[in-house]
């Protein structure tokens, strides 16, 4: 068992913003329950791996709701932008002798295993690890050990920016590679690739399962 204390930290995008590429391809219903579905997903798998926390960063109720219902922290997103959010938390994290571990909202494949396949990567939290996104060269999860000159610069071709960010520190990083963190879901491309390679599992992310959560007072 690893015996450093991690830290996930998802951050996720309001409601009325969030996967707006996809408005012209899903009714409104069917966008926010899968929103929100992988929302889930990406959140229960981050409770339940050998990750000490969660923190969760976001603006709406529903979203605090479901974060404190299944005992994640939420944390106010200020409207700093997502990177410099991002970076503050990493910080925060330091603070408090956590390692942090950045995961996007939008994995609809991803379960607990992964992240634990990631964590054991880090060498019990002194190396980097970078998912590598399927596509865009992006970057869809970061384990930072304590490091001052290290910055998450999420975007296309992030990836590379952040191993670059380790060869020149001269410090140790690895990637991890499973299906789980590297399929996000952003675009219409991507949604239609995964209707033909998982078909049953988008359907489902489109359910109204969030509903019960969504009423926790």
């Amino acid at each position: 068992m690893n015996s450093t204390n991690f830290v996930v930290i998802i951050p996720i995008k309001s409601l009325d913003s969030a996967k707006s590429r996809l408005r012209n391809v899903l009714e409104k219903k069917d966008r926010v329950n899968l929103i929100v579905n992988m929302f889930l997903k990406v959140l229960n798998a981050s409770v339940n791996s050998i990750a000490t926390k969660v923190w969760v960063i976001s603006k709406d109720k529903m979203f605090k709701d479901i974060a404190l219902y299944l005992n994640a922290v939420w944390v106010d997103d200020k409207g700093y932008g997502l990177n410099q959010i991002l970076n503050d938390s990493l910080r925060e994290a330091y603070k408090q002798h956590l390692t942090p571990i950045y995961i996007p909202s939008d994995l609809p494949f991803i379960d607990c295993n992964d992240i634990n396949k990631a964590i054991n990567l880090s060498n019990n939290g002194n190396d980097f690890v970078f998912s590598p996104a399927y596509n865009q060269g992006g970057t869809n999860l970061i384990i930072a050990p304590n490091s001052s000159k290290f910055c998450i610069k999420l975007g296309v071709q992030s990836l590379t920016s952040h191993t670059e960010q380790i060869i020149q520190s001269s410090l140790k990083f690895s990637y991890c590679r499973e299906d789980g963190l590297a399929f996000d879901l952003d675009t219409v491309d991507d949604l239609n690739y995964y209707k033909q390679i998982k078909p049953d599992i988008i359907k489902n992310l489109m359910q109204d399962y969030f509903l019960n959560y969504s009423t926790i007072s």
